[in-house]
């Protein structure tokens, strides 16, 4: 009786490993060391899904030449890792941890959207930094957050000075009256500006700048 009710719990812990693994969104390759290769002795579905092949070809492959990752990774856990996966053109990030002595986890997922979001975000740094307009980025109370390079030029004002002033104030106020209240009139109600102003520089010449204003709005407008 004693051995049947052990069986039983084993076979109940092994079902809601199984059944939690299946679960799992992200892709799970359980290895087990081998004559120093990590064969492949379970895998979910969601990592056949990704490696758009079988259980069965997964199944007993040397887990590292699979995903064509240095085996030398093994030597240390590891938490949230970026690997280049060649075989997919895709990235991936992943944890890894050892079950037991000699078999180990390795719980990924694909961040390969993230990754050309990341680049696309990069490329737009790089146009508004290399940029001949000047651009300034204000939070909603119109507070500095960013200035690029061409303002630092233009005005010779730093960075560093200027983030957290209003964004209007190099602005020659007595010379632009009626155009700085119909822009903060129109900025104040949500739309965008676009017309003519004088500023001052730091050494307190003046200049001429035709700009424009908009508001960046998010999901929630």
């Amino acid at each position: 009786k004693n051995r049947r009710s052990h069986v039983a719990t084993i076979v109940a812990n092994e079902y809601r490993y199984f059944a939690l693994l299946e679960s799992l969104r992200e892709c799970v390759l359980v290895a087990e060391k081998r004559n120093g290769l990590y064969y492949v002795i379970d895998v979910n579905e969601a990592c056949v899904v990704y490696l758009k092949t079988t259980r069965e070809d997964i199944i007993g492959k040397d887990m590292f030449l699979l995903l064509g990752i240095d085996r030398e990774e093994v030597k240390k856990r590891f938490n949230s890792k970026e690997f280049y996966i060649p075989q997919k053109k895709s990235w991936i990030n992943g944890t890894l941890y050892y079950q037991r002595e000699n078999v180990l986890n390795f719980i990924f997922e694909d961040i390969m959207e993230k990754k050309n979001r990341e680049l696309k975000m990069k490329k737009m740094f790089k146009a508004v930094e290399q940029s001949e307009e000047i651009i300034v980025m204000a939070d909603k109370d119109y507070n500095i957050e960013y200035v690029n390079p061409k303002f630092e030029n233009i005005t010779g004002y730093k960075k560093e000075e200027v983030i957290g002033m209003k964004f209007y104030f190099y602005i020659k106020y007595n010379k632009n009256q009626d155009s700085y209240d119909f822009m903060m009139e129109q900025l104040n109600i949500g739309n965008s500006w676009s017309g003519y102003l004088i500023g001052e520089k730091l050494n307190q010449d003046s200049f001429w700048e035709y700009g424009t204003i908009t508001p960046i709005r998010n999901e929630m407008n």
